[in-house]
Parts: C-alpha cells; structure tokens; sequence
C-alpha cells in the first residue's frame, strides 16, 4: 500500500534526459479557443449546453467502455466541444517519433462560467484516448451522477516517458532548484512557479533513502484571511513504487492518508491541466479555529521518471484553482 509522501525527492550523479512532447497533431476536432470564440463566453457570459445535447450526453454516458474508439464514442455523446492532442513523448537526446499516432483528450462541456480552460467550476465530462486510439479515461467534472471510467495508467498516460537508464537521484533533483525573490525554478522539471506575497523556502526537507523531496516551501505573507496560501512543490521518485499502476492511485493514496488525518474529502480523483501537462488531483478540506475551514489539494503528474507533485493549501477552492492555472509554467 502506497503511504502518504508530504516530503519529495531531488539529486543525482549525472543528468538525465528530459521528455520533450512536442509534434504535428492536427486533427478534424475543433481546439480549445476555437470552441471558446463561438460561444457567449467570449463576450464575457456564461455558458450552458443547449437542452437536447445535454440530454443526450448524460443519457447515454453510461454506454461508454473502455477500449471504444472516438468514433464509437460520437455515435452515443456526439461530437466533442473540443479536442487537446497530445503528442507523443520522447527523450530530449533522441530523434522524434516518426509515424507515431497522437493521444488525445476530448472535452464534453455543460456548463462554463470563466476563460481558464481548466476552471475546477466547470461542469464537464472529460475523454482521453491513447495513442493506439482508444478510450482509456473517462473522467466526468461536477456531474455527481456520473462515475469516471479507467484511469490515467503508466503505459497510457502521455506525460510519462518511459526511461531506460536509471532516473536521477533525489540530490540531484534538489540541486536543480533555485529561488530569485518570488519565484522558483526547477531546470530538471522544467519547471517555475511564480508567487505572490509570500516567503519560500528552497528544499526544506531531501530524504535521500526515500529518494523524495519537498523542494520548495511558499508560504503567503497574508493581509486577511481570503489571501492566505501555501504551495509546495514535491518529487518522489517512481523507482520507488514498483506496484504503482496510476496517477490515480497515487493521488487516492495520498487523500486517504489526508483523511485518517481529519480532513474531508471535497472532490476525489480529477483530471486537471497545469501549465500543459496533464495532472490528476484531488481536493480535501480541513476546518480551523473561528469556524473557518481551508481547502487542499493535492496535484501530480510523471515527469522524468519522477512523480511530481504540487500540496496546495487555500481558503476556498477558487483560489486553490487560481494558484495552480496561474503559478505554474513548463519550458518544452
């Protein structure tokens, strides 16, 4: 059984190669702002799916399986809203994929209130297909009647590139970060958080054994309550976890631990896109002195053979959504 890991991993002998996922993925399904510009969002109003579409897709829903294909799907949901191919994955010092097909993630809107494409308020229902074209994830957002089907595994999930040469140590992970005033950067990862108001603390804790690292601490230098905020960036090597299937069950098992902790699960396993890529996270809430309560979640996503991971405490789930769409970037 996987145990709760608060603390990640950073440090290695030598670098290893990043993935890179880049590609020509063209495809017949509208994109994302394509979808958005013929919608009232654009003028600045919500969103609702027209009666009849809805109908439909929440009817036939349960006829999904895994294993359809996109147009075995369109048969019964019709056509997506929109489509995020995704390419596929490879090592920074190797040539391309030539002839590789792309996954894909499909979206289903219903309900939309705001631009950010990954708005944890929006009622959705999300599809992922792998490279071989098939249904691997479904993943409905906010639609209690509904139950995800599948899951984002190793051998499926496009941000994960396999690695034949032994992921880098911890240390070496750690080593890779720096902070400059409010913001922190990870060349390993590729990765930079920009903060706000806040103090940061550069590899607070490195367990070398355990090959995991909390790899920076922010903590908010708030001037009420609604401002308030943590964010820390974790790394735990994969090698680690031998047994691990999923993103999924790694999310899962960190919110159970959270929940023999005290805290009250809001939202279980979700898919989310931060910075690009491809996470899944889960979002707990815990109450305060005052009456007050915070909100938690936690997001992670394989990278470099690692599962990184970002623990992100707020007072409401707008502003847990507001730090993670806006805080993180990734370089290709």
């Amino acid at each position: 059984m996987l145990v709760l890991i608060t603390t990640l991993c950073a440090a290695a002998a030598q670098e290893v190669p990043s993935a890179v996922i880049h590609g020509d993925c063209t495809n017949e399904l509208p994109r994302y702002q394509q979808w958005y510009q013929t919608t009232k969002l654009a003028y600045g109003e919500p969103y609702s799916v027209p009666a009849e579409r809805k109908e439909q897709v929440l009817r036939n829903y349960p006829k999904l399986q895994i294993g359809m294909s996109l147009e075995e799907v369109e048969k019964s949901l019709g056509k997506p809203d929109f489509s995020n191919p995704l390419p596929p994955a490879h090592l920074a010092n190797t040539p391309e994929l030539i002839g590789q097909r792309c996954g894909d993630q499909v979206a289903y809107i219903l309900k939309k209130t705001s631009e950010n494409m990954s708005d944890l308020q929006d009622v959705a229902i999300y599809l992922f297909f792998s490279r071989d074209g098939v249904l691997y994830w479904a993943a409905p957002q906010n639609v209690p009647s509904l139950k995800g089907l599948g899951s984002p595994t190793l051998q499926n999930d496009p941000s994960f590139a396999k690695q034949s040469n032994k992921p880098a140590d911890i240390s070496f992970v750690a080593a890779a970060g720096a902070v400059s005033g409010s913001r922190y950067t990870n060349s390993f990862f590729k990765l930079s958080v920009e903060t706000s108001n806040a103090t940061l603390q550069l590899n607070p804790l490195v367990n070398t054994s355990g090959q995991r690292a909390r790899l920076v601490q922010v903590l908010a230098k708030p001037t009420n309550w609604e401002d308030t905020y943590t964010f820390a960036v974790l790394a735990d090597r994969l090698t680690e976890y031998p047994q691990l299937e999923s993103l999924t069950q790694y999310v899962r098992s960190v919110r159970h631990q959270l929940e023999k902790e005290g805290l009250s699960t809001v939202r279980e396993e979700f898919p989310i896109s931060i910075g690009g890529t491809q996470f899944a996270g889960a979002i707990l809430e815990e109450h305060v002195p005052a009456g007050r309560k915070y909100y938690r979640g936690m997001y992670s996503t394989f990278r470099n053979g690692y599962i990184l991971s970002f623990d992100v405490e707020a007072p409401s789930e707008a502003k847990l959504n507001e730090l993670v769409v806006t805080a993180v970037k990734f370089a290709n």
